[in-house]
């Protein structure tokens, strides 16, 4: 009996994962086609179909057949997604035959949007944002700078060493694989940074990863951080830009208000016992690569308490009350034809 009984909790496991997934592939699946077929707009993505194409000269119809008048447009409803954390509800068809009807449909899927511009790019180090990030997720004021230092002698081009990094003398002496001298290609990659990886187990990765990104972007844009990320630095924001215009401080884009080419998704969904299943992922938008119009990079996935959700969402998450929350529209549906 004993035997028995693990082996179904085996099985219930295993059937849990698999439906975990499958939310999550269905929801991720949903939030790229509705970014990759949305249209920027602003600090937003216009999700309508219906929606104009600015070509610059003018407003051209959505499907590219006529030019529009300023009447034409005037009677048309955008359909905004900001880029500035904006959430949406997604509801995953239930495939179950024999649920009630009022559960044909679960709205258990939340998703926001964030533009990378606003997170602090690992690719393009900025000390002065980078070092008390690092000091929020537990280091000290030494090893921030050292861990800053460090991590961009790893991803220069040269071998110039700076006051507390390391380049390919120390990593030799420590016998440990020379700097890559490239971009990272994934938050593990730090555990191969000198002083990283000495450090790395005590730091709060998770709140790192979120507050970080890896996408090479043009610079940052307070408009799309989120309240934690502008409150860490929001008190040097004049002065950054002003170092910035000395040349000391790049790629700080206190004015650009416009979303741009590359998001963060967040993905929440309800488990049976009440908590979510979480991913973080990137897209980039390439849209002149019509092999490849998107490049997708993974951050992270876990499994959190609602209080993790609510921290992003701006609204009551209690199932008697109505979510004030705009649907994720406009998605093609997929289903199957097994049995």
């Amino acid at each position: 009996m004993q035997r028995l009984t693990r082996a179904t909790d085996v099985v219930a496991a295993m059937q849990s994962k698999i439906q975990s997934q499958r939310v999550l592939q269905s929801a991720e699946a949903a939030a790229i086609y509705s970014l990759m077929t949305g249209t920027p707009n602003g600090d937003s993505y216009d999700l309508s179909p219906d929606s104009p194409i600015d070509m610059g000269f003018g407003l051209m119809s959505a499907d590219g057949s006529k030019l529009l008048t300023p009447s034409d447009v005037s009677g048309l409803t955008p359909d905004l997604w900001p880029a500035t954390g904006g959430m949406r509800r997604y509801s995953l068809p239930n495939t179950d035959e024999n649920a009630a009807p009022q559960q044909s449909a679960r709205a258990n899927i939340y998703i926001s949007l964030q533009d990378t511009t606003g997170l602090a790019s690992l690719n393009q180090v900025n000390s002065k944002m980078l070092t008390p990030i690092l000091q929020h997720v537990g280091a000290n004021g030494a090893e921030a700078r050292q861990l800053s230092e460090t991590l961009q002698d790893y991803i220069d081009l040269d071998s110039d060493k700076r006051s507390s990094g390391a380049e390919n003398g120390e990593y030799r002496r420590a016998k440990k694989p020379p700097p890559t001298n490239s971009p990272l290609r994934s938050f593990e990659e730090l555990g191969a940074i000198m002083h990283w990886d000495e450090k790395i187990g005590t730091l709060d990765m998770t709140t790192l990863k979120e507050l970080t990104t890896l996408t090479l972007q043009s610079g940052f844009r307070p408009h799309f951080a989120s309240p934690l990320q502008n409150e860490l630095f929001s008190e040097d924001a004049q002065s950054l830009l002003q170092s910035n215009r000395r040349g000391l401080v790049e790629n700080i884009e206190l004015n650009n208000t416009r979303a741009s080419d590359s998001a963060r998704l967040r993905i929440w969904a309800r488990r049976p016992d009440g908590r979510y299943d979480k991913r973080v992922i990137e897209i980039e938008r390439t849209l002149t690569n019509l092999e490849s119009p998107y490049r997708r990079r993974w951050v992270y996935d876990a499994t959190v308490l609602e209080s993790d959700l609510e921290k992003s969402a701006s609204t009551s998450l209690d199932e008697n009350e109505p979510i004030k929350l705009d649907g994720l529209k406009h998605v093609v549906h997929a289903a199957s034809s097994a049995p």
